[in-house]
């Protein structure tokens, strides 16, 4: 869970210094970051 954050806040960080080079990569880093995030709490429930 924290590592997602920190990928998250990474991502948010890297988007705001190269806004439009890595939007759509990013976009889809945090997506997956929150769907690992969701199994994860799913599974520990």
């Amino acid at each position: 869970m924290l590592a997602t954050l920190l990928l998250s806040m990474a991502a948010l960080a890297l988007g705001a210094a190269f806004p439009e080079a890595t939007r759509d990569a990013l976009a889809r880093l945090a997506t997956l970051a929150r769907g690992a995030a969701t199994r994860l709490a799913a599974r520990l429930g």
